[in-house]
Protein backbone atom coordinates (compact mmCIF):
# COMPACT_ATOMS: atom_id res chain seq x y z
CA UNK A 1 0.00 0.00 0.00
CA UNK A 2 1.38 3.42 -0.92
CA UNK A 3 0.17 7.01 -1.13
CA UNK A 4 -0.43 9.00 -4.31
CA UNK A 5 -0.69 12.78 -3.79
CA UNK A 6 -3.60 14.26 -5.72
CA UNK A 7 -4.08 16.14 -7.94
CA UNK A 8 -1.31 14.12 -9.54
CA UNK A 9 0.00 14.63 -13.06
CA UNK A 10 0.98 11.75 -15.31
CA UNK A 11 2.91 12.79 -18.43
CA UNK A 12 2.77 10.16 -21.15
CA UNK A 13 6.15 9.99 -22.84
CA UNK A 14 6.35 10.95 -26.50
CA UNK A 15 6.76 8.32 -29.17
CA UNK A 16 4.12 5.96 -27.81
CA UNK A 17 1.50 4.42 -30.06
CA UNK A 18 -2.18 5.00 -29.35
CA UNK A 19 -2.42 1.49 -27.92
CA UNK A 20 0.51 2.15 -25.59
CA UNK A 21 -1.00 5.45 -24.48
CA UNK A 22 -4.27 3.68 -23.62
CA UNK A 23 -2.32 1.04 -21.72
CA UNK A 24 -0.43 3.79 -19.90
CA UNK A 25 -3.66 5.42 -18.74
CA UNK A 26 -4.99 2.05 -17.60
CA UNK A 27 -1.77 1.42 -15.70
CA UNK A 28 -2.01 4.78 -13.95
CA UNK A 29 -5.55 4.00 -12.87
CA UNK A 30 -4.47 0.59 -11.59
CA UNK A 31 -1.86 2.28 -9.40
CA UNK A 32 -4.59 4.35 -7.84
CA UNK A 33 -6.67 1.28 -7.04
CA UNK A 34 -3.64 -0.35 -5.41
CA UNK A 35 -2.90 2.71 -3.29
CA UNK A 36 -4.27 4.05 -0.02
CA UNK A 37 -6.69 6.08 -2.16
CA UNK A 38 -8.78 2.95 -2.70
CA UNK A 39 -11.86 4.27 -0.83
CA UNK A 40 -11.76 7.41 -2.95
CA UNK A 41 -10.82 5.84 -6.26
CA UNK A 42 -14.32 5.84 -7.69
CA UNK A 43 -14.55 9.61 -7.28
CA UNK A 44 -11.22 10.27 -8.99
CA UNK A 45 -10.76 10.70 -12.72
CA UNK A 46 -8.07 11.42 -15.28
CA UNK A 47 -8.60 14.74 -17.05
CA UNK A 48 -6.76 16.29 -19.99
CA UNK A 49 -4.99 19.61 -19.65
CA UNK A 50 -4.15 22.10 -22.40
CA UNK A 51 -5.08 19.63 -25.15
CA UNK A 52 -1.81 17.78 -24.70
CA UNK A 53 -1.16 14.26 -23.49
CA UNK A 54 -0.88 15.42 -19.90
CA UNK A 55 -3.39 13.81 -17.58
CA UNK A 56 -4.34 15.00 -14.13
CA UNK A 57 -5.69 12.82 -11.36
CA UNK A 58 -8.29 14.89 -9.56
CA UNK A 59 -11.75 14.62 -8.09
CA UNK A 60 -14.77 14.90 -10.37
CA UNK A 61 -15.39 18.45 -9.20
CA UNK A 62 -11.89 19.44 -10.19
CA UNK A 63 -10.81 20.23 -6.64
CA UNK A 64 -7.25 21.45 -6.27
CA UNK A 65 -7.03 20.24 -2.67
CA UNK A 66 -4.89 17.22 -1.95
CA UNK A 67 -7.27 14.36 -1.24
CA UNK A 68 -4.54 11.87 -0.49
CA UNK A 69 -1.40 12.97 1.29
CA UNK A 70 2.06 11.53 0.88
CA UNK A 71 5.13 12.07 -1.29
CA UNK A 72 6.17 8.47 -2.01
CA UNK A 73 7.61 8.08 -5.49
CA UNK A 74 6.01 5.37 -7.60
CA UNK A 75 7.88 3.26 -10.18
CA UNK A 76 6.34 3.97 -13.58
CA UNK A 77 7.50 1.86 -16.54
CA UNK A 78 6.11 4.21 -19.20
CA UNK A 79 4.82 7.16 -17.19
CA UNK A 80 6.51 10.38 -16.21
CA UNK A 81 5.43 11.66 -12.81
CA UNK A 82 5.33 15.18 -11.45
CA UNK A 83 3.39 16.91 -8.70
CA UNK A 84 3.91 20.23 -10.48
CA UNK A 85 1.82 19.43 -13.52
CA UNK A 86 -1.19 21.48 -12.41
CA UNK A 87 -0.29 25.21 -12.60
CA UNK A 88 -2.60 25.97 -9.67
CA UNK A 89 -1.21 23.45 -7.21
CA UNK A 90 1.75 23.72 -4.81
CA UNK A 91 3.60 26.30 -6.86
CA UNK A 92 5.75 29.12 -5.53
CA UNK A 93 4.65 32.59 -6.66
CA UNK A 94 6.03 33.79 -9.98
CA UNK A 95 8.03 36.99 -9.46
CA UNK A 96 10.24 37.10 -12.57
CA UNK A 97 9.77 36.20 -16.24
CA UNK A 98 12.33 35.10 -18.84
CA UNK A 99 11.68 35.00 -22.58
CA UNK A 100 13.26 33.11 -25.44
CA UNK A 101 13.52 35.17 -28.63
CA UNK A 102 13.49 33.31 -31.96
CA UNK A 103 10.06 32.01 -32.85
CA UNK A 104 8.58 33.38 -29.63
CA UNK A 105 9.14 37.14 -29.64
CA UNK A 106 10.46 37.48 -33.18
CA UNK A 107 9.21 35.69 -36.29
CA UNK A 108 12.69 34.54 -37.32
CA UNK A 109 12.36 30.77 -37.45
CA UNK A 110 10.92 31.06 -40.96
CA UNK A 111 14.24 32.52 -42.11
CA UNK A 112 16.19 29.50 -40.89
CA UNK A 113 13.69 27.17 -42.55
CA UNK A 114 13.85 29.03 -45.86
CA UNK A 115 17.64 29.07 -46.01
CA UNK A 116 18.03 25.45 -44.94
CA UNK A 117 15.54 24.32 -47.57
CA UNK A 118 17.60 26.13 -50.22
CA UNK A 119 20.80 24.42 -49.08
CA UNK A 120 19.23 20.96 -49.01
CA UNK A 121 17.62 21.36 -52.42
CA UNK A 122 21.11 21.30 -53.88
CA UNK A 123 21.45 17.73 -52.61
CA UNK A 124 17.90 16.74 -53.59
CA UNK A 125 16.97 16.59 -49.92
CA UNK A 126 14.01 18.05 -48.06
CA UNK A 127 13.84 19.82 -44.69
CA UNK A 128 11.07 18.58 -42.42
CA UNK A 129 9.67 19.61 -39.08
CA UNK A 130 11.00 16.64 -37.15
CA UNK A 131 14.52 17.85 -37.96
CA UNK A 132 13.65 21.48 -37.30
CA UNK A 133 12.31 20.53 -33.87
CA UNK A 134 15.67 18.97 -32.97
CA UNK A 135 17.60 22.06 -34.08
CA UNK A 136 15.42 24.76 -32.55
CA UNK A 137 16.98 26.56 -29.58
CA UNK A 138 20.41 24.98 -29.97
CA UNK A 139 23.67 26.87 -30.32
CA UNK A 140 24.56 27.35 -33.98
CA UNK A 141 27.39 24.82 -34.18
CA UNK A 142 25.38 22.19 -32.30
CA UNK A 143 22.40 22.67 -34.62
CA UNK A 144 24.71 22.53 -37.64
CA UNK A 145 26.09 19.16 -36.57
CA UNK A 146 22.57 17.79 -36.22
CA UNK A 147 21.63 19.23 -39.62
CA UNK A 148 24.43 17.68 -41.70
CA UNK A 149 24.23 14.30 -39.96
CA UNK A 150 20.44 13.93 -39.95
CA UNK A 151 20.14 14.95 -43.61
CA UNK A 152 22.95 12.64 -44.70
CA UNK A 153 25.10 15.34 -46.30
CA UNK A 154 27.99 15.26 -43.82
CA UNK A 155 30.30 13.75 -46.47
CA UNK A 156 29.68 16.75 -48.73
CA UNK A 157 29.24 19.60 -46.26
CA UNK A 158 30.82 20.07 -42.84
CA UNK A 159 28.94 21.83 -40.03
CA UNK A 160 31.31 24.77 -40.35
CA UNK A 161 30.76 25.06 -44.12
CA UNK A 162 27.02 24.86 -43.58
CA UNK A 163 27.14 27.75 -41.11
CA UNK A 164 29.19 29.93 -43.46
CA UNK A 165 26.78 29.33 -46.34
CA UNK A 166 23.72 29.84 -44.16
CA UNK A 167 25.14 33.00 -42.62
CA UNK A 168 25.52 34.72 -45.99
CA UNK A 169 21.80 34.34 -46.67
CA UNK A 170 20.58 35.10 -43.15
CA UNK A 171 22.45 38.40 -42.92
CA UNK A 172 20.03 40.03 -45.34
CA UNK A 173 16.91 38.47 -43.78
CA UNK A 174 17.38 39.16 -40.07
CA UNK A 175 16.91 42.96 -40.25
CA UNK A 176 13.37 42.38 -41.57
CA UNK A 177 12.31 40.45 -38.44
CA UNK A 178 8.77 41.14 -37.19
CA UNK A 179 7.34 40.82 -33.69
CA UNK A 180 5.10 37.83 -33.03
CA UNK A 181 1.44 38.49 -32.10
CA UNK A 182 0.91 39.59 -28.50
CA UNK A 183 4.54 40.46 -27.78
CA UNK A 184 4.14 44.21 -27.37
CA UNK A 185 1.12 43.92 -25.12
CA UNK A 186 2.66 41.30 -22.80
CA UNK A 187 6.11 42.88 -22.46
CA UNK A 188 4.73 46.37 -21.95
CA UNK A 189 2.22 45.08 -19.40
CA UNK A 190 4.77 43.20 -17.31
CA UNK A 191 7.21 46.10 -17.42
CA UNK A 192 4.52 48.61 -16.42
CA UNK A 193 3.49 46.41 -13.49
CA UNK A 194 7.05 46.15 -12.22
CA UNK A 195 7.56 42.48 -13.07
CA UNK A 196 11.27 42.03 -13.92
CA UNK A 197 11.72 40.45 -17.36
CA UNK A 198 14.80 39.17 -19.16
CA UNK A 199 15.82 37.55 -22.44
CA UNK A 200 17.65 34.22 -22.70
CA UNK A 201 18.46 33.24 -26.27
CA UNK A 202 20.82 30.97 -28.14
CA UNK A 203 21.45 33.74 -30.68
CA UNK A 204 24.92 35.27 -30.70
CA UNK A 205 25.49 39.00 -30.32
CA UNK A 206 25.86 39.77 -34.03
CA UNK A 207 22.58 37.99 -34.85
CA UNK A 208 20.78 39.55 -31.89
CA UNK A 209 21.72 43.03 -33.09
CA UNK A 210 20.51 42.32 -36.62
CA UNK A 211 17.24 40.74 -35.51
CA UNK A 212 16.33 43.46 -33.02
CA UNK A 213 17.46 46.59 -34.84
CA UNK A 214 13.85 47.52 -35.71
CA UNK A 215 12.60 46.73 -32.21
CA UNK A 216 15.08 48.42 -29.91
CA UNK A 217 12.41 50.09 -27.80
CA UNK A 218 10.68 46.80 -27.08
CA UNK A 219 13.86 44.96 -26.12
CA UNK A 220 14.97 47.87 -23.93
CA UNK A 221 12.21 46.80 -21.52
CA UNK A 222 14.32 43.77 -20.58
CA UNK A 223 16.22 44.03 -17.31
CA UNK A 224 19.04 42.14 -19.02
CA UNK A 225 19.81 39.92 -22.00
CA UNK A 226 21.76 36.64 -21.98
CA UNK A 227 23.06 35.56 -25.40
CA UNK A 228 24.33 32.27 -26.75
CA UNK A 229 27.93 33.47 -26.86
CA UNK A 230 27.87 34.68 -23.25
CA UNK A 231 30.88 33.30 -21.30
CA UNK A 232 28.56 31.77 -18.70
CA UNK A 233 26.65 29.77 -21.31
CA UNK A 234 28.97 26.80 -21.69
CA UNK A 235 26.36 24.59 -23.32
CA UNK A 236 23.33 25.41 -25.43
CA UNK A 237 19.77 24.33 -24.78
CA UNK A 238 18.60 21.84 -23.49
CA UNK A 239 21.35 22.58 -20.98
CA UNK A 240 19.99 25.05 -18.38
CA UNK A 241 23.03 27.36 -18.63
CA UNK A 242 21.33 30.30 -20.36
CA UNK A 243 18.37 30.33 -17.95
CA UNK A 244 20.51 29.94 -14.84
CA UNK A 245 22.66 32.85 -16.04
CA UNK A 246 19.50 34.91 -16.52
CA UNK A 247 18.36 34.08 -12.97
CA UNK A 248 21.67 35.32 -11.55
CA UNK A 249 21.51 38.73 -13.18
CA UNK A 250 18.20 40.03 -11.91
CA UNK A 251 18.51 42.71 -9.25
CA UNK A 252 19.17 40.99 -5.93
CA UNK A 253 19.87 37.75 -7.78
CA UNK A 254 20.21 34.92 -8.10
CA UNK A 255 16.44 34.53 -8.13
CA UNK A 256 15.06 31.17 -7.00
CA UNK A 257 14.28 29.24 -10.23
CA UNK A 258 10.93 28.22 -8.72
CA UNK A 259 9.89 31.88 -8.86
CA UNK A 260 10.70 32.24 -12.56
CA UNK A 261 8.33 31.66 -15.47
CA UNK A 262 9.93 30.97 -18.86
CA UNK A 263 8.29 31.46 -22.26
CA UNK A 264 9.59 29.16 -25.01
CA UNK A 265 8.61 27.86 -28.42
CA UNK A 266 11.27 25.18 -28.91
CA UNK A 267 11.36 21.68 -27.38
CA UNK A 268 15.02 22.06 -26.42
CA UNK A 269 14.24 25.39 -24.76
CA UNK A 270 11.40 23.90 -22.74
CA UNK A 271 13.73 21.15 -21.56
CA UNK A 272 16.41 23.71 -20.69
CA UNK A 273 13.96 25.65 -18.53
CA UNK A 274 12.75 22.50 -16.78
CA UNK A 275 16.37 21.44 -16.24
CA UNK A 276 16.80 24.80 -14.51
CA UNK A 277 13.78 23.96 -12.27
CA UNK A 278 11.67 26.75 -13.77
CA UNK A 279 8.03 26.76 -14.88
CA UNK A 280 7.47 26.93 -18.64
CA UNK A 281 4.77 28.25 -20.94
CA UNK A 282 5.25 26.84 -24.44
CA UNK A 283 3.99 28.69 -27.52
CA UNK A 284 4.91 26.22 -30.28
CA UNK A 285 4.58 26.51 -34.01
CA UNK A 286 1.33 24.70 -34.94
CA UNK A 287 3.33 22.43 -37.27
CA UNK A 288 5.34 21.03 -34.37
CA UNK A 289 4.35 17.51 -33.36
CA UNK A 290 2.18 17.65 -30.24
CA UNK A 291 4.26 14.99 -28.52
CA UNK A 292 6.75 17.79 -27.83
CA UNK A 293 4.15 19.57 -25.68
CA UNK A 294 4.41 17.05 -22.87
CA UNK A 295 7.15 18.71 -20.83
CA UNK A 296 5.70 22.23 -20.67
CA UNK A 297 3.51 23.39 -17.77
CA UNK A 298 1.19 25.21 -20.15
CA UNK A 299 0.81 25.21 -23.94
CA UNK A 300 -0.70 28.17 -25.80
CA UNK A 301 -1.44 28.84 -29.45
CA UNK A 302 -0.23 32.43 -29.14
CA UNK A 303 1.03 34.93 -26.58
CA UNK A 304 -2.35 36.59 -27.11
CA UNK A 305 -3.85 33.65 -25.20
CA UNK A 306 -1.72 34.14 -22.09
CA UNK A 307 -3.62 35.01 -18.92
CA UNK A 308 -1.21 36.48 -16.33
CA UNK A 309 -3.70 35.84 -13.52
CA UNK A 310 -3.33 32.08 -13.97
CA UNK A 311 0.27 32.46 -12.83
CA UNK A 312 -0.31 34.97 -10.04
CA UNK A 313 0.93 37.85 -12.18
CA UNK A 314 -0.87 41.22 -12.46
CA UNK A 315 -3.91 40.86 -14.75
CA UNK A 316 -4.37 42.74 -17.99
CA UNK A 317 -6.50 45.83 -17.54
CA UNK A 318 -8.05 45.65 -20.99
CA UNK A 319 -9.23 43.08 -23.50
CA UNK A 320 -7.15 44.33 -26.40
CA UNK A 321 -4.63 42.41 -28.43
Amino acid sequence: MFDIPTPTFFSIKSGLTLEMRKATIAYGKSLLFQSSALPLSKSLVFVRHHSSTKLFLTDRKGSSEAIVKGQAKIPFPVLGYSAMGNPSVDRKPITHVVFDMDGLLLDTEKFYTEVQEIILARYNKTFDWSLKAKMMGMKAIEAAKVFVVETGISDSLTPEQFLVEREEMLQSLFPTSELMPGVSRLLEHLHAKGVPIALATGSHKRHFELKTQRHGEMFSLMHHVVLGDDPEVKKGKPSPDVFLAAAKRFEGGPVDPCNILVFEDAPSGVLAAKNAAMSVVMVPDPRLDKSYHDTADQVLNSLLDFNPSEWGLPPFEDNGS
